[in-house]
């Protein structure tokens, strides 16, 4: 995660991107409950809750840490009606009933926005879990392959998509119904902003919005059926972790044709005997690949039979073997 703070002037959002997040509550009829995904510095909900007294705000962070460095470093401060709780957004989506006004995603794995925020079913969950007149609106990196799935994603669950350009990200505002008029956002706009007296003018920057039409990406989906049986793909690249349904998963995927990469060393320890003969009775292939102790790339040592001073306490190794039983 990273995050910015003027620390002569703490209440400013120094970064472009989370002033346009901030454009959400411009949207929905009242603003009593608030949820974001992801807190970085904390920064976008500190400014939000300063200038919205009375809604109550949540945050679903995955890291502890990064809770305790917005705590330290970035003035993000716990109450009664702003708190955060050390979960994955998604789960937390799945656990919670509760029905939000806003939904705010800005949650990124290194440059990426997990993919399991980024699907179909997940957008889905979110839809289900606002408010009538809700929205959701989320940060997406637009320099990456996944930039036009994602919004043609969003859209395939939210009829409406709101673009802006914030210095670089894009912020993307998903709504039912259809696309609202510029005057009347404009409009909803202008009473929030006369309400809550913004330091950065909601007026302003609803100028900038770019209605999302006629998408160009690909649905992205975790629908496990519609990997498996979408005739058009020949590898899948398993990043799921774990043993089950990992296994049977990848026991299916062999059965209908499609080969396998996967970096999972727990699941080949305990099956790979039984998933490199599958792979091997289908006609497909199962290749695999890890890096331990700083990145070491395991595998391509010891295929190669390189002389490495490696020991015992360099886990992984004794994982990696199940790769070489094949050659």
């Amino acid at each position: 995660t990273e995050s910015s703070m003027k620390l002569s002037d703490p209440g400013a959002l120094t970064v472009e991107y989370t002033r346009y997040m901030t454009l959400g509550i411009a949207y929905p009829p009242k603003l009593e409950r608030i949820l974001e995904i992801g807190l970085g510095g904390g920064r976008t909900v500190s400014y939000l809750k300063a200038a919205l007294p009375d809604t109550a705000i949540l945050t679903a962070e995955i890291d502890k840490d990064v809770v305790d460095l917005a705590k330290k470093y970035f003035k993000f401060t716990e109450s009664a009606s702003m708190r955060a709780v050390v979960a994955d957004g998604r789960s937390f989506l799945m656990r919670d009933n509760d029905k939000w006004d806003v939904i705010l995603i800005d949650a990124y794995r290194g440059p990426f926005v997990p993919f399991h925020l980024l699907t179909k079913e997940f957008y889905t969950l979110v839809k289900s879990r606002l408010a009538p007149g809700g929205v959701v609106v989320q940060n997406i990196e637009p320099s990456t392959m996944l930039f036009d799935s994602a919004t043609a994603t969003l859209n395939s669950v939210f009829p409406s998509v709101d673009l802006y350009d914030g210095g670089g990200n894009i912020v993307a505002i998903g709504y039912e119904g259809a696309s609202l008029r510029q005057a009347d956002l404009l409009a909803r706009a202008a009473k929030v902003q006369e309400r809550y007296n913004l330091r950065y003018d909601l007026r302003t920057m609803v100028a900038a919005r770019r209605v999302l039409q006629r998408p160009t990406g690909k649905i992205l989906t975790d629908d496990f059926a519609a990997i498996r049986d979408d005739g058009a793909i020949a590898v899948v690249a398993e990043v799921m972790g774990g043993v089950s349904p990992t296994r049977e998963w990848m026991l299916e995927l062999f059965a209908a044709g499609k080969s396998v990469v996967t970096a999972n060393k727990q699941l080949l320890a305990r099956h790979g005997a039984e998933l490199f003969a599958a792979a091997e009775a289908n006609g497909v292939q199962l290749r695999f690949e890890a890096s331990v102790c700083a990145a070491i790339p395991v595998v391509k040592v010891l295929r190669d039979r390189k002389s490495t001073r490696l020991n015992s306490s360099h886990l992984g190794i004794s994982y990696a073997v199940f790769c070489l039983k094949k050659k």
